[in-house]
Formats: structure tokens, sequence, C-alpha cells
């Protein structure tokens, strides 16, 4: 499915799940491990099994080199059409938007009109060719130059002019002729021939970023850092979700990382609301990351990815993050009915327990993706160079698959929680302790696959050379990788019929 989605294994989606961890050989998933040497880290699996660059995708993710070339071809086909020159087509576009179809409407619908918008014509009475009306100072003719209306001004008052605009912000794209009555543009020409290096490649810069911010089909990816920029166009079934080259998920429609099966609304009033509480109800940091054992009572702060616990000695209680309980004797905690066990840590007073619920659940699972995203972003970097100093590097690949596949469970489980947080009491009862059950099961089964695949990592990487076990370590993780998937597109399919009966 193309909701959770992780990087390739070859043949896994047509593999049959092993019923007991420990079968031999004969019943394990069969892989060949030889399809790794195409094994591609930016690929993600669809609904059919296949890769989404085999598919036809409604979004482009764009480098700036891709936005430039973009820019001169929207520049040269405009050229082409109206028979402009590159400078002109480039401020009649500017002034549009980057939208070719309306320059090429409002050109036809009224084409004076249209150059005075854009600032390609103006009226004047000419000056002295010899005396420059800013420094007042007589120039040779070769040693002063003009926009489109001719106002002639000396060289280096130009260069002046258009660096302190440049320097002043994506402003100095609307520049104009430096008359204070006449509104001709100063194009892409003028700023190459006169402007500094330096006012020169700030003024590109906003003229490339001006492609993106001023054009309706595309965005900059919202990742802190990223460079990136994505064209979406609608396919008309309301998916919004896209990955970025960076590896970022967001949504396209609201900017926020991807939230289905929740609605954009929904996100802003989970965003909002989340903002109030914090701020009002003090819902601070101690009580998110932090919380006393059940036995000893000493405070502890969670450091690891998955919600089994372990106290300090002498202590050495073992327990669940979320619900508190003895983890040797927990199945699930994602029910509300859980929430109000004895056991539980109480909030405060001023915090509702259903609130507190949904938000302390989706807030556990938004740290432990926030840790498996940080765990991925080590292994791509050194973990997987490590592991392949004790085992063959292209057998140790499964392992980012299965991290991949933890982050966005984690996602899913996430947003799970808002949307349960908002579901219309029309739903019923019955519907909501459905939903609650299946997403109850889907946290127990994905605890065990992250804590499986953390131990077993850890393991192998602190171990003194070879170790024996690894392959039936693979072989254990493919499985749970497979079970796991399968249940969240079953839970996803689920979250998004939760207003059906």
């Amino acid at each position: 499915m193309s909701e959770v989605t992780t990087r390739p294994l070859k043949r896994l989606r047509d593999a049959q799940p092993i019923e007991d961890d420990d079968d031999d050989d004969d019943a394990l998933m069969i892989m060949d491990f030889e399809d790794y040497e195409h094994y591609v880290l930016d690929d993600t699996i669809n609904d059919e099994g296949s890769s989404e660059r085999d598919q036809d995708k409604n979004y482009t993710v764009l480098t700036e080199s891709d936005i430039r070339a973009r820019q001169t071809h929207d520049i040269d086909t405009l050229s082409a059409v109206l028979s402009l020159s590159p400078a002109a087509s480039a401020a009649l576009l500017l002034h549009h938007n980057w939208c070719i179809t309306n320059a090429c409407e409002s050109w036809y619908a009224d084409e004076p009109a249209a150059c005075a918008r854009a600032g390609l014509s103006s009226s004047f009475e000419s000056p002295p060719p010899s005396l420059c009306r800013i420094c007042l100072e007589s120039h040779a003719r070769l040693d002063m130059s003009a926009a489109a209306c001719g106002h002639l001004f000396c060289d280096p008052c130009w260069t002046e002019y258009i660096g302190a605009s440049a320097r002043d912000g994506p402003g100095c794209l609307s520049l104009r002729c430096p008359d204070p009555s006449c509104g001709a543009a100063v194009g892409l020409d003028m700023v190459g021939r006169l402007a500094s290096a330096g006012d020169k490649e700030l003024y590109h810069h906003y003229f490339m970023r001006s492609y993106v911010e001023n054009n309706r089909r595309v965005k900059w990816c919202p990742a802190p850092g990223c460079r990136y920029a994505v064209e979406f166009v609608p396919a008309g079934d309301g998916l919004f979700d896209v990955r970025c080259a960076c590896s970022h998920r967001f949504c396209w429609n609201c900017g926020e990382e991807a939230h289905r099966p929740v609605d954009c609304e929904t996100v802003v009033e989970w965003v909002k609301k989340r903002k109030h509480m914090d701020e009002s109800q003090s819902l601070n940091w101690i009580v998110f990351n932090s919380k006393p054992c059940p036995k000893c009572r000493r405070p502890i702060e969670k450091n690891d990815g998955c919600m089994h616990m372990t106290c300090r000695p002498p202590c050495a209680h073992e327990f669940c993050w979320v619900c508190l309980g003895t983890w040797s004797e927990h199945k699930t905690c994602a029910g509300l009915a859980a929430a109000a066990a004895p056991k539980r840590r109480k909030v405060g007073s001023l915090v509702p327990e259903w609130y507190a619920h949904y938000i302390g659940r989706s807030v556990a699972n938004e740290a432990s993706m926030m840790k498996a995203a940080s765990d991925l972003r080590w292994l791509e970097t050194e973990g997987l160079a490590r592991l392949g100093e004790k085992q063959n590097v292209f057998d140790c690949l499964f392992v980012l698959d299965a991290w991949a596949l933890i982050i966005e469970c984690r996602r899913v489980l996430k947003w799970s929680y808002a949307y349960l947080y908002y579901l219309p009491r029309e739903v019923g009862e019955g519907r909501k302790a459905f939903l609650e059950f299946l997403q109850g099961e889907a946290e127990t089964g994905l605890e065990k696959f992250h804590k499986t695949a953390e131990e077993g990592l850890h393991a192998f990487l602190d171990a003194e050379g070879w170790r024996e076990g690894f392959f039936d370590f693979r072989v254990k993780l493919l499985h749970l990788t497979w079970v796991t998937r399968k249940y969240y597109e079953n839970l996803f399919k689920e979250l998004e019929n939760g207003n059906c009966d």
C-alpha cells in the first residue's frame, strides 16, 4: 500500500508468513538476495507490490537545477508564442506567477494593458542624452543604459541601484526604472549586464525561488535544510501525500507531515489543540518525557525507540512506557479503558483524562518515530558499513527496510489517535471499540517488531567479528516486516472506512 511504505524487498510481498519463528530453513520465506544488486533506497512499495518508480506519480521532486531549466523552458516558450525577447517574457511570467496560460490570455485580451502591467512600456519626455538624472553628471552615450522606457542613466548608477534592490530582498524582481514617474521593468538582460557578480548571483537566487513561491503548483519541501521543491498535479482522488528526495514525507495540501488517514482540517485542529493545551494546561516536557518507575518510583526518561522499559538495577523492573503495566503481563494499552487503569500516571487535574489518553499516546509514538528516523539515518551513513565489516553487506540491507517500515507505522499510529479523538459520535461505540482494538493489536505487533529489530541489531553491532545467528535474525525480522506491513495495510483500510458500517 502506498500509505505505509518501505524500501523494496524483492518478492517479499508474495512470500508466505512463518507460522513458527523456530522452524528450520525449509519453512523460511525465500528471497533471492542477488536481487539486492538492484536495491534502490528511494523506491517505495505500493498496493500492487511494484516500485513507485514504475508508477505514474502526480508529483515531481525538483532540484534547483530542475527549477532553472523549467524557467528557461517557460521563458523560451512564451518568447516563441508572443515574439518577445527573453527579458520581456520573464517580466510577463513574473507578473502572472509563472503561468504561461494566464500570460497569453492577458496579452491577447489587451496587449497594451498587459505590457503596462508587466512594466514593458512607458511614455516619457526624452532627457538630454548625456545627463544622468541620478548623479547629475554628463557621460558618454556608450556609458549610459536604459530600460524599455528609454530613460538614460549612467552605468555606475544602474549598478548601485540594482545592487541595493537585490540586497534588500525578493522585491528586486519587481524593480522598475529609477524615474519616479516611470513603471518600466528592469529586466534580466540589464541585471546580467550591469549588476556586480555578487548582486547578480543574489538576484538570480530570488528569481529561481520565485518559480516556487509564486507558483500554485510548486512548493518547497518543509523539512529543515531541504533545498528540494515538489511540483504537484492533483489527480482528483484527494491524495496529497508526497515523498521528497530528502526522504521527508509530507502533505502537499497543508504542509504538515504525511497524516493519512486523517484529513487536513482535522490535523489543523489537532495541532492547534496540542499547542493550546501545552500552553494553558502545562503539558510540559516532564509529563511526556519522564515517568516514575511503577515499582520504585524513580523518574525515568525514555531514550530508546520501543515502549518496553527497564528500570536501572537494583530495581530492574520491566514495564510498558505507555500504560506503566508490567511487561510480562502486557498485551495492549491502546483502548481508552486501559488509560483508566489504577497504575496509569495522572497528567493533571486541569487536563481531561480522555484527551490526555489520546495526546499521550500520539506523542509517545511521535517520539518513537523520530528516534527510529534518527536510527535509520545512522544506519544509512555508518551502521550499514559497520555491519558490512562482519557480514555480507547485501545480506544486511533488510535492516534498512525494517526501520523504514517502523517509521511509517509509527506515523500511522501517531495520527490514528487524532483520528479516533475526532471520530463522530454517529459512528457508534461498537465501531469505535473495534477500531481501537485494531489499533491496539497493531501497536502491540509494532512493539514486538521494533524491539526485535533494536535488540538484534545492537547484538550484532556490539559483537567482535563474525557472530552466528545472523541468518536466523534476518529471517525473523523479514517475517515480522511482512506481517507488520500486512497488518498496517488492513488497519489503514479500516481507519479510512471508519465512518462506514
